[in-house]
């Protein structure tokens, strides 16, 4: 059992008190809770970074472009990401066949689905052994969920495990901001294991095929 603070926040008071900016650090503070609950999901392969060397055991020109490198010579798949007016990179996911809205967080140690959109995605999931701690003491339960096909641009995942939990702390804070609700976390998980560059500049994510 690990632990986590949510934070205390009574959403209709920040939309009259807040600004854009501090909207902001709300749902950032919010997806901080989600990554410090996912934390202890973190394996050790899901915590190792790529880094830039990495990516280049093969011999390239050296005025060759990132795209190029990882498209030509490392079998990466181009996946194209939008810029909320939050600062979170969005991306449109299928999970089990299903499109939806997801974010991309670097932070969070595994990939989450808000638990209300179960049926929607089509999920069959057992109670996980991971829990967080609300605000008010009480434990609130996490479900794990195995055997997922999950696609990114044009990169098939199978048998991909998610957790799902709420994310109604971060959904109240994007619908007073005026934007679209999130279906769910990519998370660390699909980045390590699919050797995962962000090209931030751009809005480009690369991963493995």
């Amino acid at each position: 059992m690990f632990r986590m603070e949510w934070l205390k926040l009574s959403i209709t008071q920040a939309s009259k008190s807040y600004s854009r900016l501090s909207m902001t650090r709300i749902i950032v503070s919010c997806l901080m809770a989600v990554v410090g609950a996912l934390s202890a999901c973190d394996s050790p392969e899901t915590r190792a970074g790529t880094s830039a060397g990495a990516l280049t055991g093969t011999a390239v020109a050296p005025d060759i472009t990132l795209d190029e490198l990882l498209t030509n010579h490392q079998a990466y798949e181009r996946i194209p990401l939008k810029k909320m007016s939050s600062g979170h990179l969005q991306m449109r996911v299928l999970l089990n066949g299903v499109a939806g809205n997801f974010i991309l967080d670097t932070g969070a140690g595994a990939t989450v689905l808000e638990e209300k959109r179960k049926a929607t995605y089509h999920i069959k999931s057992v109670k996980s052994d991971k829990e967080a701690t609300g605000t008010g003491g009480g434990a609130i339960n996490m479900q794990l969920s195995a055997g997922n096909n999950l696609q990114i641009g044009q990169l098939e995942i199978e048998n991909s495990s998610i957790y799902l939990m709420s994310l109604d702390h971060v959904n109240r804070a994007f619908k007073t901001m005026k934007m679209e609700e999130v279906d769910g976390i990519i998370g660390a998980d699909i980045l390590s294991s699919k050797k995962g560059v962000i090209d931030y500049p751009n809005l480009i994510l690369y991963l493995q095929k």
